[in-house]
């Protein structure tokens, strides 16, 4: 199991950019997971914090099938769309 230390020491230092949009794809997969098993007789309000010490990389979604190709704002509006509130810090 990884602490807090480890996971300062491993992620990414000394990157100039992060990766951030396979990590907001993964989180939109994730949303989309837990509505599927979801109860929808209750309303729930959902998310997502993104917290990053770097830029995003300028290029597209690769890993994530379901939004390969998109882009950063692409998936931002993603966000709005399905209603989740994404914090960027």
């Amino acid at each position: 199991m990884k602490t807090i230390d480890n996971l300062e020491l491993t992620s990414g230092r000394g990157e100039q950019c992060a990766n951030l949009v396979e990590g907001l794809a993964s989180a939109l997969v994730c949303f989309q997971d837990l509505e599927e098993r979801r109860d929808n007789e209750f309303t729930t309000q959902k998310h997502c914090i993104l917290i990053s010490n770097s830029p995003p990389y300028s290029m597209p979604v690769t890993e994530c099938y379901e939004y390969e190709g998109s882009n950063w704002e692409q998936l931002a509006a993603v966000f709005n769309e399905k209603n989740i509130n994404l914090s960027i810090i």
